[in-house]
């Protein structure tokens, strides 16, 4: 297997150590979904719940306010929900508290969109 998962052929051994390392995790994005959190988070197989703010804000009648306080208190309740039922929380957005994780991807957008800003000598052209 030389896919990337494999590290282009770098792990000889991926196919065989594979599902020891696979985490999956569980958006939620609507008010619905908050209600059944302890349910999901007490499937075995779930590592952690995430969520979107942007759907999320719709759901909860604030389309576009994904930092709007009645967001915020709903998240901030839903962190509190999952971490009492020994899961991961997460976000698909930054600067949000009290979260153990952030995508992979993401993160990493995050800092090549910032490229100029971390070192201008290797960035010449405007910000993504």
């Amino acid at each position: 297997m030389a896919g990337r998962a494999a590290w282009h052929g770098a792990r000889p051994n991926y196919l065989h150590e594979a599902g020891d390392e696979i985490a999956i995790g569980i958006q939620i994005e609507t008010l619905e979904a908050f209600g059944t959190i302890p349910g999901i988070a007490a499937l075995p197989e779930v590592d952690m719940l995430f969520f979107g703010p942007a759907d999320l804000s719709a759901s909860l009648g604030y389309p576009g306010q994904a930092r709007h306080p009645v967001v915020n208190r709903a998240i901030d309740q839903a962190i509190a929900r999952i971490r009492a039922c020994g899961k991961a929380p997460g976000i698909l957005w930054v600067l949000f508290l009290g979260f153990a994780w952030l995508p992979v991807a993401f993160a990493l957008s995050l800092m090549s969109n910032q490229r100029g800003a971390l070192n201008p000598r290797t960035f010449a052209g405007p910000l993504a």
